[in-house]
């Protein structure tokens, strides 16, 4: 059987060898006493000369009546606090007599917390600026500065402004109908003429016409708002789908009961759009089934 010999380098208290060649071979590196009096009294120096420093910059900005830049206070705060860190990183963290690859790992780490604060702070100068588009007040339905307008809304005398969205498309709306009526009436054109009639091409004629038709806005606007108010009108009698709506029957504001038995449930045949419809509106109308009493 053959025996190992031990190895006479071997330490057990460094058993990978990460501190072999430095200092004693595994022992901690003791940092003189007068070195760390010395390091406090630097540290406690810089303390108080960056409060110096601060009403000293006051003094003389109150005394000169000049304004001395924010950044440039900053600036040398931080940079005396960067000797002041590092001072205790080498001295009282031992990094100065530690293995190099600490070195390396610590200064890693204080490089990405650099970049990551560096990085949040390239905007510092722009945070209290008010974007023309955010200096707006706040309008329902937002505004017409982010919206690209459309050629006929300056050949209708669309005002853009604050005025909301829905409300602008409205105000486009009841121009354009009014207008069409307008027109219609003043050339006597026919129900299909009026309907495929190119209002910005006839605008754009007119406009560059050398005798251009004086266009009677308030008749148009008012005609084009009984044109609005009509569909609108006409719309909400129809629940908004283009059918009559039942005032018995459920909606989305409130459920109501019905009885009887749904009609055409039990047919061979689906029913009809028009036969689903007839059956809702007679179940929305049938009347409770009495018994007699005996």
């Amino acid at each position: 059987m053959t025996t190992h010999k031990p190895n006479p380098n071997w330490d057990p208290n460094d058993p990978h060898g990460f501190h072999a060649g430095h200092g004693d071979h595994g022992a901690h590196h003791v940092v003189p006493a007068f070195t760390n009096r010395t390091v406090l009294v630097i540290l406690l120096f810089f303390t108080i000369l960056t409060v110096a420093f601060s009403r000293f910059e006051q003094s003389i900005a109150s005394a000169l009546m000049v304004t001395v830049p924010h950044w440039f206070n900053v600036g040398v705060a931080m940079f005396i606090a960067l000797i002041k860190g590092t001072l205790v990183v080498l001295f009282f963290m031992h990094i100065k007599y530690d293995n190099k690859l600490n070195a390396v790992v610590l200064s890693t780490c204080l490089l990405g917390l650099m970049l990551f604060i560096g990085l949040t702070m390239l905007d510092l100068d722009k945070r209290q600026t008010v974007y023309d588009f955010k200096a707006a007040p706040m309008v329902a339905g937002g505004t017409q500065h982010q919206v690209k307008p459309k050629e006929i809304d300056e050949l209708l005398e669309l005002t853009r402004s604050n005025t909301p969205i829905v409300a602008y498309a409205k105000q486009r709306y009841v121009k354009e109908q009014g207008l069409r009526e307008w027109i219609a009436q003043r050339d006597h054109l026919s129900a299909e003429a009026k309907k495929n009639l190119n209002l910005k091409k006839w605008l754009k004629d007119n406009k560059a016409s050398k005798e251009p038709v004086d266009l009677d806005w308030q008749w148009i606007e008012a005609r084009g708002e009984e044109i609005w108010q009509h569909e609108f009108d006409l719309h909400h009698a129809h629940g908004g789908h283009g059918h009559h709506v039942d005032a018995h029957a459920s909606n989305a504001n409130q459920t109501r009961e019905r009885h009887g038995t749904t009609a055409h449930l039990f047919d061979a045949d689906a029913p009809t759009d028009h036969q689903s419809h007839d059956s809702e509106h007679d179940a929305g109308h049938a009347e409770p089934e009495h018994t007699e009493g005996h």
